[in-house]
């Protein structure tokens, strides 16, 4: 049996001012990602992003190497 989801991501209030090892400055954000199905809510982890230094892209990425490996 073959059971398809749609998984809709939804970004949780951030959480500015976390420290960046790349570029020294607390411009790091974190925020949670959730997922919201047609039976409740699924926890996706949380995911980082510099603007100062990174592409969303980046964090996109680095989010799924996360997921990935758990």
């Amino acid at each position: 049996m073959v059971v398809e989801l749609l998984v809709v991501p939804h970004v949780g209030t951030p959480e500015p001012g976390l420290w960046c090892a790349n570029c020294q400055l607390p411009s790091r954000i974190g925020f949670p990602v959730i997922a919201l199905l047609p039976t409740g809510v699924l926890d996706l982890g949380h995911a980082t992003l510099c603007p100062d230094c990174e592409k969303p892209t980046d964090a996109v990425d680095a989010w799924w190497r996360l997921r990935r490996a758990a």
